[in-house]
């Protein structure tokens, strides 16, 4: 059975950990409740009392359990509730002090023999490849940058009571488990827990918080499970961006490419600059059409000029929104080439402003390297943020955050976190051949044997969580702007569905699979409730108003020459100077100079 909740103990008054905690949980889509405690009800007849609903999952900080357990009215019949009554219990925020390691030594009867601070910062954290289970795809893998701030160690004791390793640092364990008696024991080596809620700058990983989150987070996914949001499907999806669709493009040939995603199994979205819609290879697409399982389509720009989709005018950047898409279906019309409605900012370079054409005019997603835009300093972004599947804070539209093929952990934390995996590169990637790609593919399929890759598009359309839930069947949270995947659920099934939506934008319609569907608002959400019959698979779809579709003004380039010039500058760049090494430095070192300023 799963608990219905996770209990979270305080001594007296909840201090900032146990809050902290709380709130990850809620995050995370599990009930939490804060129980009090203080000498006098620091007995087994309080929580017997208290804790009535079995199954039982407590969470309880290093410095409550010491109070609980130094207690002058200690209960010697509370240990044994612990051990008997609850199924799962995860201690946190640990101290290196005598009362906390005297408190954890009583409760694992000895297992825990010492706490230390951390005295090696650059020590790697290493994840055991034995628990599946609960390290999920982080299972087996190593980095560094443990915090000696934040972090300390536990020492076993090395005999029968010894502790089943989760992570370590070092040889010292840093997130362990045990079992006593009836009470599966997680013990986390961390004196803090992070408030998903603080403030962190654009350059922020994830993994910089592992100590503070992941191994709560571990927790919380395996005692929980399906009652607990996560991803139906692991995906994953590679981009190359700017590329003519033509033999070869740089260091890119299709054909090769697609030799290595036959043999490492991955497939690749080409980023398509619209300017480029008369130019393609009829050869290269017919090879295109006939992979549709390893190559797709999205949308790269629109002419790809420096900042084309940095302006803070929505009028002009829906209009120009609107063009690259007559393009792209004039390209798909030359070629027969379909296309998913997926924006890559050119240089990674977007205004909010941006986001609400893109919204307009009913594109699934942006994808992008950095989660903020370059037109606004005052940009609040917070850790949930980081955690969530999309960075969802500019006019609700999604932001998926895509990352280079260089840092498997990385690759593995998102996956962990429920996010569908996007990788880019360009052809300068391809120098050396395509064992690197192959290689690296390879490494992530070996992360979550159910991982399967597909175009850019596709992941987009089902990225999403879900969760059991309480008087529905099934909760789903979707992400996807214009059109979503609904179900295929392996049982008759009673769904309740959010969406993010700030209310920027009036819905004109939402149907699904075609037949119109009645929703309502939520706060910042549209929300409504479906019945899908078994294996169903229902396409969600959510048509916005473009308050700017009957301006008289069409888009046109403003400098077509220039445009032109830089687009086949960019082309002579690719395949002529990148290829020679030589006339590449001299490339640069001409760049160089000509930078300088003049006197």
């Amino acid at each position: 059975m799963i608990p219905n909740e996770v209990t979270v103990l305080c001594w007296s008054e909840p201090q900032g950990e146990d809050l902290n905690f709380a709130k990850l949980a809620s995050f995370l889509g599990v009930k939490s409740r804060l129980l009090r405690i203080d000498a006098e009800s620091a007995c087994a007849g309080y929580f017997e009392q208290n804790l009535s609903r079995k199954p039982i999952c407590l969470a309880a900080s290093g410095k409550t359990l010491a109070r609980i357990f130094s207690s002058c009215n200690f209960d010697p019949e509370l240990r044994s509730f612990i051990l008997h009554e609850v199924s799962h219990l995860l201690v946190y925020a640990n101290e290196p002090n005598q009362s906390c390691s005297d408190a954890l030594s009583h409760l694992t009867e000895g297992a825990i023999a010492s706490i230390a601070p951390l005295r090696e910062p650059d020590t790697k954290y290493e994840i055991s490849q034995n628990h599946r289970g609960i390290c999920r795809q982080l299972t087996g893998l190593a980095f560094e940058g443990a915090n000696k701030l934040t972090d300390v160690t536990f020492a076993s004791d090395g005999g029968q009571n010894s502790l089943n390793s989760l992570v370590k640092i070092g040889d010292r364990e840093f997130f362990a488990a045990l079992q006593r008696k009836k009470c599966n024991i997680f013990i986390a080596g961390c004196s803090s827990v992070a408030d998903i809620d603080t403030h962190v700058s654009p350059a922020s990983e994830v993994r910089s918080y592992f100590s503070q989150l992941i191994p709560a987070m571990m927790f919380l996914k395996h005692v929980f499970k399906e009652s607990a949001w996560h991803a139906q499907k692991p995906f994953a999806s590679f981009m190359v961006d700017d590329p003519l669709l033509q033999q070869r493009y740089g260091f890119l040939d299709y054909r090769k490419l697609l030799h290595a995603m036959d043999s490492a199994g991955f497939s690749t979205t080409i980023a398509f600059i619209p300017w480029n819609f008369k130019r393609t290879d009829s050869a290269t697409a017919a090879l295109l059409r006939s992979r549709p399982d390893r190559f797709s389509i999205v949308v790269h720009g629109c002419d790809h000029t420096a900042s084309e989709f940095n302006s803070n005018d929505a009028g002009l950047l829906s209009r120009k929104t609107r063009e690259a898409l007559r393009r792209m279906h004039s390209h798909q019309k030359i070629t027969g080439l379909p296309f998913e409605r997926v924006m890559i900012f050119p240089q990674g370079r977007f205004s909010i402003a941006a986001m609400k054409a893109l919204k307009a005019n009913n594109f699934l997603a942006a994808v992008n390297t950095s989660p903020v835009p370059v037109d606004d300093s005052k940009t609040i972004l917070l850790l949930r943020d980081l955690l969530d599947v999309a960075i969802l804070n500019y006019e609700s539209f999604p932001l998926f955050v895509r990352r280079y093929p260089v840092n498997i952990f990385d690759c593995a934390l998102d996956l962990f976190l429920g996010k569908p995996l996007l990788l880019a590169e360009h052809h300068g990637y391809f120098r050396n051949g395509y064992d690197g790609i192959a290689g690296f593919a390879s490494r992530v399929n070996a992360l979550d044997e159910n991982l399967t890759w597909h175009g850019l598009g596709h992941v987009l359309h089902h990225a999403g969580l879900r969760k059991r839930g309480v008087g529905v069947d099934l909760h789903m949270k979707l992400y996807a702007n214009a059109a979503c995947i609904v179900g295929e659920p392996e049982q008759e099934t009673n769904c309740r569905i959010s969406k993010a939506d700030s209310d920027n934008l009036r819905v004109q319609a939402m149907t699904l699979s075609g037949t119109p569907v009645k929703f309502v608002r939520s706060g910042d959400a549209l929300t409504l409730s479906l019945h899908l019959a078994k294996g169903a698979r229902a396409r969600l779809e959510i048509d916005f108003d473009n308050p700017w579709n009957h301006a008289d003004f069409q888009y046109r380039l403003a400098e077509p020459f220039k445009v032109f010039v830089r687009r086949h500058l960019s082309e002579i760049r690719d395949n002529y100077i990148a290829r020679s090494e030589s006339v590449l430095s001299l490339a640069y070192r001409v760049k160089g100079f000509l930078a300088r300023p003049q006197h």
